[in-house]
């Protein structure tokens, strides 16, 4: 964790606030969130829990890859809307990849190395 709040204080990771309930149990609505914001989309994976745009609003979610497939990613979320409603999206809408969870200390993702 502490690794994650140093590519904090260096500017590698971004905050990011979760809002709304979508996530539950997952990730709770106000939690802080750290974001890798470098992310390159040959290293997206399955399981990857990230912040992309939605393809209909103007707004970032954050959703789990449930499947990815060329360009196209199948997006889940436990609670909310998904790829069930809105479709797949493509990896160009991705802003990053979720590091840690600050609210509970917890890291998310494995780190790559600087």
């Amino acid at each position: 964790m502490y690794r994650e709040l140093l590519f904090w204080v260096l500017r590698r990771r971004r905050p990011w606030r979760v809002s709304g309930r979508s996530m539950e149990p997952h990730l709770e609505h106000g939690q802080l969130l750290l974001v890798d914001t470098r992310v390159d989309t040959v290293r997206l994976a399955v399981g990857d829990t990230i912040v992309c745009r939605h393809p209909h609003k103007s707004i970032d979610v954050v959703k789990f890859i449930a499947d990815i497939e060329g360009d196209l990613m199948t997006l889940e979320s436990p609670g909310g809307d998904d790829s069930r409603q809105f479709g797949r999206v493509s990896t160009a809408s991705v802003q990053g990849r979720v590091t840690a969870n600050l609210s509970t200390w917890r890291v998310l993702a494995a780190t790559p190395a600087p």
